[in-house]
């Protein structure tokens, strides 16, 4: 009877220190939070937005149902702007897939990837207008960027490349940060795998970026540029992959392979990552496959890669950012109606 004691003993200790695997398996804190509706922004005024970013008084939306493909909302006044035609003609876009701030606070990118064209906007008391195309970027695909207003540095994360970052500044490009390693996969294999989404932190002289797949993520000490040094990579879970000879050596992922990050936003202290734990198989069993990015945890590090705290939220969201004005989170999701709508965010 002692040895059978033992035995249990011996489980429930195993089990009990057994942790996740992935990003949660870092997080020895969670808390509870409640997410309400952000009744600065009308829902009737959305159509099926994708993805949104605070600036000033503004909330941009991607709206890539409709034949503008963004539209700005004032949360003062509650006026729309439509903005962006979609098409391929003079100063026309196809698919927004990336909103960002830029220069003085006042300003902000969309990326277009298929035309792989920088689209620049600006936020005054008259609304929103048009700058420029930005047509200084690099020649190599880019999956995101990142502005550090501070310096004048515009940080790219590239695909098919040997290097993962390639840095503007003074109009000159350099490129930096050797691609993770996966057995067996050349570098450029790699990057076809492993890409997504990044931020920095002009204050902090950080930059970090997480997979869309799997559950990676690094940060970047940028404060000499001669010298840009690793801080931390978590490489937790990789994406599943395959090869055919066929292929000519090229990989492609599996349905097993689990989404990533499907969102990530910051402020100067930390940085706020929206958990996915549904897998490329999980598009064919939804009814709807935008659904697929729907989550209710976020992730917080702090700019050194380290794991603060996973805040649950009552309202599952698919993208946030963090607003200045609100000194908090806000995310897009479905009311009990199933209508969209914006959630505001405690953190």
């Amino acid at each position: 009877m002692k040895h059978i004691y033992i035995a249990i003993l011996l489980v429930t200790l195993f089990s009990c220190n057994e942790k996740e695997p992935g990003f949660i398996g870092l997080f020895n804190k969670q808390v509870n939070v409640h997410a309400s509706i952000y009744d600065a922004i009308q829902p009737d005024s959305l159509g099926s937005p994708k993805q949104l970013l605070a600036i000033g008084d503004y909330v941009i939306f991607s709206e890539p149902s409709l034949p503008q493909l963004m539209m700005a909302y004032n949360t003062v006044t509650g006026k729309v702007h439509r903005l962006l035609p979609k098409g391929q003609g003079a100063n026309e876009a196809l698919s927004i897939q990336e909103f960002g701030l830029y220069r003085g606070g006042n300003t902000f990118y969309v990326k277009d990837t298929y035309l792989n064209t920088l689209f620049l906007f600006e936020v005054s008391e008259q609304g929103v207008q048009f700058l420029q195309i930005d047509k200084e970027t690099p020649e190599q695909n880019i999956s995101s960027l990142a502005y550090d207003d501070k310096r004048d540095l515009m940080f790219f994360l590239t695909q098919f490349e040997e290097k993962h970052f390639t840095f503007r500044q003074e109009h000159e490009f350099h490129s930096f940060a050797d691609q993770v390693e996966i057995e067996n996969l050349s570098p450029i294999h790699v990057s076809t795998l492993l890409y997504g989404r990044c931020l920095c932190n002009p204050i902090e002289n950080r930059l970090a970026w997480f997979s869309d797949f799997g559950d990676v993520m690094e940060v970047y000490d940028y404060t000499d540029l001669n010298r840009i040094k690793l801080v931390t990579s978590k490489v937790l879970l990789l994406p599943t992959f395959g090869a055919t000879p066929e292929s000519g050596g090229a990989v492609s992922m599996r349905p097993t392979t689990k989404i990533g990050i499907a969102s990530v936003t910051s402020d100067t202290h930390a940085i706020y990552a929206l958990h996915n734990e549904h897998t490329l198989m999980d598009v064919l069993q939804l009814q709807n496959r935008n659904d697929i990015f729907f989550s209710n945890k976020i992730l917080v590090f702090d700019w050194n890669g380290n794991p603060l705290r996973i805040i649950n939220i009552d309202h599952e969201v698919k993208y946030i950012t963090y607003s200045a004005k609100e000194q908090a989170l806000l995310g897009i999701g479905y009311d009990k109606d199933s209508n969209y709508v914006v959630y505001r965010i405690p953190v």
